[in-house]
């Protein structure tokens, strides 16, 4: 029988009192609070600032030997309290991400772990949970990167528990053949990374009452390619009950280069199999899966001095082998989420899902900074061989017929013209960005927001001049709002006062998205900045001008994003 809230509540203040008095002093005379979820005891670090911060907790077991291409599994537990109060010895840090050179590894496969972030002491009522998806590009990137994530600020200052997660990257996490679909109870493949997302949100649903946290207010959030999975997750049958609300950062539900059809994820699936020497036709089914569980991690992860080689290398022998295409963005970006058709893994592409409504219907944040393509155009010559950085009036018609048909090509020139841009770099960044993020972000937010599905969406596009060196050369770059969003100022990026009244914004508002699943406070205007963000609809196009001061604007890049529309559909084929 279900209690009552007045039941829960008290039920809730108990175990508050109770993790208070389980505090402890260690003997440095750090203090340090126990916490006990379904594998044991862990041991968080009590800051000074007013918050718990606990390290590295094992939400699934280590993902190597038998278990390497195979979902996640549930993490041993342990009889004696497991020390999770520091971030700088923790050996688990990242996912495999390089081979840097002679099979020296950036990362280490034993990587399923998460950190979880309080206010501290705790109040008496559960606090809504913001369940934070690092991006990468599926190659990079982890949970803390080097205290980038660190959620501390968001706990202290406004009133969530953060959590942040690993997952699988690279090959490890995303590498989709049919001799591994055939053996996994879903039959799923290609998606190991995503479900270690979805076993970790799991995990939250089981064990973040005991941090003080309430399951029924989990908002997940990410960036690049953690804005990708939270499209994954909105659209998948796997997911459904998991979170309450969604912010889709920098992120897409249908872009070509980041979600890859089954049929060409296996194929350069088998040849990433022949790199690492486990080659299919000379090895029975069963010895090949064999091998590809025993060889060395440096085996699975496309050397970085490769990218360098021109012809030699990795692409040569792809090319000897006869692939007819490499992944769009192969060296640097290879894989992603694979549509393999399966209700544990991703059965449509996200996009696919929302037009016909099989999607989580919870209120939405989703957008783009201003620059977006920035820092992807000096990979240019990486990507496409033969092409030049900085871009010339040749270099960027390879970039283009990269990506897409002659006809498309000429088009998206013509809708581009050099005379409005200072240069061809700026030309391609502007681009990039339409076509990988800001019209994908507004083609969503048009079937969501409107009938049957109604879901309550906000639409933005951050453009706060920043004043470091790096906005000197890219403007508002791809993951440019992460410091302002995680309120985290550094010695190389000091916050000026300015810089702390974005901070104010962007974190106010993504913490209400958590609170009362809307970015204005419950009242209406928020508090700090008297600003009032309109929800989306597909009348008007409203989106909000993320700077000093925010705006809401109207009908963002209009026509442009009905040219991209049609892009994508055709490459798609849905309409």
């Amino acid at each position: 029988m279900m209690c009552t809230r007045r039941i829960c509540a008290s039920l809730f203040a108990v175990l508050v009192v109770l993790q208070l008095i389980h505090a402890i002093e260690v003997e440095d005379g750090a203090a340090t609070s126990t916490v006990t979820i379904d594998t044991g005891d862990v041991i968080g670090a009590i800051g000074t600032n007013g918050t718990r911060s606990f390290f590295s907790i094992p939400f699934a077991a280590p993902p190597t030997g038998a278990f390497r291409f195979r979902r996640p599994q549930p993490p041993a537990p342990w009889p004696t309290p497991r020390d999770c109060t520091d971030p700088k010895s923790k050996s688990h840090s990242a996912c495999p991400s390089f081979d840097i050179v002679g099979g020296w590894v950036l990362g280490d496969e034993d990587c399923l772990y998460l950190n979880v972030y309080t206010p501290y002491p705790l109040p008496s009522t559960p606090l809504p949970v913001m369940f934070w998806i690092h991006g990468g590009g599926y190659a990079i990137g982890d949970e803390y990167d080097k205290g980038r994530f660190d959620g501390t600020q968001l706990a202290a200052e406004r009133g969530v528990i953060l959590v942040s997660a690993n997952y699988r990257l690279n090959a490890l996490g995303f590498l989709a053949l049919p001799e591994l679909q055939k053996e996994d109870e879903g039959n799923s493949t290609g998606n190991y990374g995503i479900m270690d997302q979805t076993f970790a949100l799991q995990w939250v649903q089981r064990n973040i009452a005991a941090f003080g946290g309430d399951p029924s207010r989990v908002t997940i959030f990410g960036q690049s390619a953690g804005g990708f999975s939270v499209c994954v997750h909105v659209a998948s049958p796997a997911s459904k009950g998991l979170f309450s609300a969604a912010i889709m950062q920098s992120g897409s539900c249908d872009t070509t280069q980041f979600f890859r059809p089954l049929a060409k994820a296996v194929e350069f699936g088998y040849r990433m199999a022949d790199m690492a020497k486990c080659n299919r036709s000379s090895l029975s089914e069963a010895g090949f899966v064999a091998c590809l569980r025993s060889v060395p991690t440096s085996s699975l992860l496309i050397p970085v001095l490769d990218w360098f080689k021109g012809s030699e290398g990795v692409v040569k022998n792809f090319a000897e082998a006869g692939m007819p295409a490499l992944p769009p963005l192969y060296p640097i970006l290879s894989f992603g989420p694979t549509v393999d058709g399966s209700q544990d893994g991703l059965p449509l592409l996200p996009f696919e899902a929302i037009l016909k409504g099989q999607f989580a219907k919870v209120p939405m944040i989703m957008g783009t900074v201003q620059d977006e393509g920035s820092i992807f155009v000096p990979f240019a010559p990486i990507i496409v061989k033969g092409t030049s950085f900085p871009l010339t009036s040749s270099s960027i018609v390879d970039l283009m017929a990269h990506f897409f048909n002659e006809s498309t090509t000429e088009k998206v020139l013509q809708l581009y013209p050099i005379s409005s841009f200072d240069c061809e770099d700026k030309r391609a960044a502007r681009i990039l960005r339409d076509y990988f993020f800001t019209c994908g972000a507004r083609r969503a937010a048009d079937i969501m927001s409107s009938a049957p599905n109604n879901v309550p969406v906000f639409l933005y596009q951050f453009t706060y001049p920043a004043h470091w060196v790096e906005n000197w050369l890219f403007g508002d770059y791809h993951s440019s709002e992460l410091p302002f969003l995680f309120e985290d100022p550094t010695f190389l990026r000091p916050f000026k006062e300015k810089d702390r009244e974005m901070s104010q914004v962007l974190a106010t508002a993504w913490t209400n998205m958590a609170k009362y699943h809307k970015p204005n406070a419950a009242g209406g205007a928020d508090g700090a900045s008297e600003f009032y963000w309109d929800q989306y609809n597909a009348t008007a196009y409203p989106f909000a001008d993320l700077t000093l001061p925010p705006s809401m604007q109207y009908n963002l890049d209009g026509s442009v994003c009905e040219f991209w529309d049609e892009v994508v559909s055709w490459e798609w084929n849905i309409r």
